[in-house]
């Protein structure tokens, strides 16, 4: 009879044993998933936003070369947004910049060297979530077979942008010497299988004012 009872006893206390080792062994399994979850999280939340810093501080060095008075030489002389090649780009943005540095504007030409005014392009496709840059164009229009340097990614991870908008103050640089640009990045723009915005797949909005001291605005 004791001994009976002495194998029941050590039976439960058996059975308590793997239940509490269970209990323990389970929490820390779930402390694990948190925490890889949460490191995983934060670290695709910095890449995103070292995706926009990288292209806002892109834009900005060559923007701010801008030059010109749009009050004497028209409308989107200076910068254009709204002339579209047709190439299938979702955003364009030209800028017709101080090439040689002299503080001068020159009048544009075609095929202009390195020492000349000329423009430049910023070019963002929402299918291949990548902007491109051409450092200089052959002509205003720089199109696909139109930069005299060639179309360059602007970017870290290749593949992260998934919006890019250029601002100008009062629909035009007339009132303001200044433009805002706002670049959206995502960790996968496309969107498999977590949606941009979800913590699997963070999504940041950036936006800078691009100060331009060579554009005049009288």
């Amino acid at each position: 009879m004791n001994l009976l009872l002495k194998r029941a006893i050590t039976l439960l206390e058996l059975l308590i044993a793997i239940t509490l080792v269970s209990i323990i062994a389970i929490g820390f399994y779930s402390i694990h998933l948190f925490s890889h979850f949460q490191v995983l999280s934060s670290d695709r939340r910095a890449q995103v936003q070292n995706e926009a810093s990288y292209i806002l501080e892109h834009m900005s060095k060559n923007i701010a070369r801008a030059i010109g008075n749009e009050v004497v030489y028209g409308a989107n002389t200076i910068i254009d947004t709204n002339d579209p090649t047709g190439e299938g780009e979702t955003t364009r943005i030209k800028v017709y910049i101080d090439g040689n540095n002299d503080g001068i504007r020159q009048e544009p030409v075609n095929n202009p060297y390195g020492n000349q005014d000329y423009w430049i392009a910023y070019r963002y496709f929402n299918n291949i979530h990548q902007v491109q840059f051409c450092s200089r164009c052959k002509n205003k229009q720089c199109g696909r077979n139109q930069c005299a340097t060639g179309w360059e990614p602007v970017s870290l991870k290749m593949d992260a942008v998934s919006g890019l908008r250029v601002t100008k103050p009062g629909g035009d640089i007339l009132n303001a010497s200044y433009i805002e640009v706002t670049v959206t990045t995502c960790f996968d723009p496309d969107g498999q299988p977590y949606a941009c915005g979800t913590p699997e797949n963070p999504q940041i909005d950036m936006t800078t004012q691009i100060n331009l001291p060579n554009v005049s605005i009288r």
